[in-house]
């Protein structure tokens, strides 16, 4: 596989909490050129160096790159969780409730992963634990929130 490049891609500058530079998540880095890249590339903070969202990991198609679709996909241990999970950040307030990131969330809980949003203000909604009795009712009831008509047993 090709490795993939950002690009002009710069949603994790905003999605994410960089703690070296006190960049809190959710609003854009200081020092990112929106589209463009880091205006400190040389210097970046070890934590920008090494992440890698699930897009640069060939994880989903070319077009569902993070700046075009709202959502950087990340595999992670939230603080809401003591556990790993799919989290899917939103770049803008409405991004989690696309159709884009609905259908994303659909696909990774039918996978029977844990699945958090975290919203662009820095908390974290919509857990879903694939392994308890409760999972399939709450699927059901926030799919059906957000215009989604399904069927449960």
């Amino acid at each position: 596989m090709t490795e993939r490049k950002c690009g002009g891609c710069t949603a994790c500058c905003k999605t994410h909490a960089v703690n070296s530079i006190s960049k809190p998540a959710g609003v854009w880095c200081n020092h990112c050129e929106i589209a463009k890249g880091c205006l400190i590339n040389t210097q970046k903070p070890q934590a920008c160096r090494n992440f890698k969202c699930l897009w640069l990991n060939g994880f989903f198609s070319e077009q569902e790159r993070p700046d075009k679709t709202g959502v950087v996909a990340d595999i992670s241990e939230p603080p809401i969780l003591n556990q790993k999970a799919i989290l899917l950040l939103g770049l803008q307030s409405d991004s989690l409730t696309s159709d884009y990131a609905i259908g994303l969330t659909y696909c990774l809980l039918k996978q029977n992963l844990v699945v958090v949003h975290g919203r662009p203000d820095g908390s974290y909604n919509l857990v879903f634990f694939p392994s308890q009795d409760s999972f399939s009712r709450a699927r059901h009831d926030w799919l059906e929130q957000n215009g989604i008509k399904t069927f449960v047993s």
